[in-house]
């Protein structure tokens, strides 16, 4: 799992009681032996008894006390194993935790938003440091104040995305993702979601659709003082579509493309977005 994704789930107390649950159970069937077939275990101990008589000339005098022993302690460790067997097949399905991550996704969300937070703080206090180096070949031509700079924001650069994909895999669970006209996908095709209230400018939106950040993305988005990871993708549909419509005569909202076509309103949106 994600990392950053997985640090929010656990965060949210019921999600860690999930987790806690899960691995309670997984350890108990560690630590089982392997379960004996009942009528395998009993007839071992006649077996046994059947050895000792022939041998001595003596039955032994428990034989029936061990065999019924024996018969019911495999069918008590069968069913021991059953039961924790089915339990982890249950919680590996997940159908438990998708309910508790759909009910529990704005928490999820919240805590995306301050490890988000977190990323930018950390980037916001090299800016000065770093002054305007945004290659490997700035870093070497510069200062060492300034090659430390980059190299730990280029560092940051993968826990953006990190929390982006958590972000969108989280909203995904609380709303209709499917058919080419969702209104999550054609939010988030336009860089909405990144910045409260405005889409991405159109060169950073292509970053975000393209699943990949560049030193100058993050950089630009430490200086916005609304970047943020939504706990409602309805705030930022709802943003995108008012804006759609200002872009009208009549302030109606435009038939949507493809999210995968051209849609030459939204790429004037974005290119006449202030942010």
């Amino acid at each position: 799992m994600n990392k950053h994704l997985e640090a929010a789930q656990s965060a949210v107390p019921e999600i860690a009681d999930y987790e806690r649950r899960k691995a309670l159970v997984e350890a108990k069937l560690s630590e089982l032996p392997s379960a004996d077939d009942p009528q395998e275990a009993a007839s071992a101990v006649v077996a046994e008894a059947l050895i000792t008589y022939l041998d001595t000339g003596t039955w032994p005098a428990d034989v029936d006390e061990r065999a019924r022993t024996a018969y019911v302690d495999a069918i008590a460790a069968a069913e021991i194993r059953g039961q924790l067997t089915y339990m982890r097949t249950e919680f590996r399905n997940g159908h438990e935790l998708k309910g508790i991550v759909e009910r529990r996704a704005p928490e999820i969300l919240e805590h995306l938003d301050g490890q988000l937070r977190d990323v930018l703080e950390a980037v916001r206090r090299d800016l000065g440091a770093l002054a305007d180096v945004r290659t490997a070949d700035d870093a070497i031509n510069a200062p060492k104040a300034s090659m430390e700079a980059y190299k730990r924001i280029v560092a940051r650069v993968p826990e953006l995305l990190s929390i982006r994909e958590a972000q969108w895999t989280t909203l995904s669970d609380t709303v209709d993702v499917t058919g080419p006209h969702s209104p999550l996908r054609h939010a988030k095709r336009d860089g909405w979601g990144h910045v409260r209230g405005a889409a991405l400018p159109a060169d950073h939106a292509a970053e975000a659709v393209a699943g990949r950040f560049t030193l100058d993305h993050l950089v630009w988005l430490a200086q916005q003082p609304d970047a943020y990871v939504p706990t409602d993708a309805d705030e930022f549909i709802e943003a995108r579509q008012a804006y759609r419509a200002s872009l009208t005569d009549d302030g109606s909202i435009p038939r949507e493309a493809d999210p995968y076509g051209d849609d030459p309103l939204i790429i004037d949106a974005r290119k006449a977005t202030h942010v």
